[in-house]
């Protein structure tokens, strides 16, 4: 929230966003955004439940579905 916050300040306080990255080509250690939303699973549930809204950019044919898993289980445990 560093950009948002940059034109309006008073949203430093509402806005506790992070930008998380996953790699999984070009890093040794391998980062897939399903275990991202694994490994941070309640502040994202508490993102989302705040009404947040998500973007995956990636492989539409394998990656899609496992971050869909990582979300569903998300769902089923919070």
């Amino acid at each position: 929230c560093s950009i948002v916050a940059a034109k309006h300040a008073a949203l430093l306080i509402y806005c506790p966003c992070r930008l998380l990255v996953a790699f999984s080509r070009k890093e040794a250690d391998k980062v897939y955004v399903q275990d991202l939303v694994k490994q941070h699973g309640e502040k994202v549930w508490a993102l989302l439940h705040a009404g947040a809204h998500v973007y995956v950019c990636g492989d539409g044919t394998k990656m899609a579905k496992d971050v869909h898993a990582a979300l569903a289980a998300l769902a089923a445990t919070h």
